[in-house]
């Protein structure tokens, strides 16, 4: 199976940039994983359908104030049941598509914000979501995909320090924290040892969006493509998946 996670950083800059929409469609991604869309306007989902015509599966989960968060899943194959809820106060955050050998999330992790002004809030998303994942990684093998807002080690991070938003220790506690409660693995570090950064247009970078999969699945390749449509840059992971009984 393979994934592609992008921060488009806003949908509507998506769909009228015809490089950027043929590139998805062209990726040969089996689920394209969309975070911050930032509407919920059903002309934009509508153009982003037609661009991604190679993705008859698509399903949305805008936040309840629009021109905020926001994601989008365009998929290959039907999944057995799509989980949007309200989950974290309904800022379209969450996103997961059951399938009969696994489950694959989409998240938005909320910024800590300049001087880790929103901590409590990041803290207490990091609480319910790894709840979440302790529960759903008791049944079949996990996905978990999206802009994480963490760069948890210095190879992570270039011209940034602790103090930085994602930078810190608390934060990259958690993130340990959840790859330990779910049994995943970070897949890209898990095959290269060079930074893989996915933000940053200018001098300062971070390694912020991933694929964490549960141990039993495989990652065979990880690439990080330099397309300027967003602050961040598409991650696209190639996962074998275990032989279901």
């Amino acid at each position: 199976m393979k994934i592609l996670t992008w921060n488009v950083n806003g949908g509507v800059k998506l769909a009228a940039n015809t490089a950027s929409t043929t590139f998805l469609n062209t990726s040969g991604a089996d689920v394209i994983c969309l975070q911050e869309i930032r509407t919920n306007n059903t002309i934009v989902h509508e153009c982003l359908k037609h661009a991604l015509s190679n993705y008859p599966f698509v399903y949305f989960k805008p936040a309840a104030q629009a021109g905020c968060s926001g994601l989008a899943v365009f998929a290959k194959v039907t999944p057995r049941r799509v989980v949007r809820g309200t989950f974290f106060r309904d800022e379209g955050r969450f996103l997961m598509l059951v399938y009969e050998e696994c489950n694959i999330i989409t998240v938005y992790v909320p910024n800590s914000g300049r001087d880790f002004v929103n901590q409590s809030r990041r803290l207490e998303w990091e609480d319910v979501f790894r709840a979440f994942v302790r529960h759903v990684s008791r049944d079949k093998p996990l996905i978990v995909v999206g802009d994480l807002n963490v760069a948890p080690e210095k190879i992570d991070r270039l011209r940034v320090d602790a103090t930085w938003a994602g930078c810190s220790a608390w934060e990259a506690a958690a993130f340990y924290d959840l790859l330990a409660t779910g049994n995943l693995v970070d897949a890209y570090r898990q095959l290269h040892s060079d930074a893989g950064f996915t933000w940053g247009l200018h001098a300062s970078k971070l390694r912020l969006d991933y694929v964490l999969a549960s141990r039993e699945i495989v990652p065979v390749s990880a690439t990080v493509y330099r397309i300027t449509q967003s602050d961040h840059f598409p991650l696209v992971v190639d996962l074998v998946l275990p032989a279901r009984d």
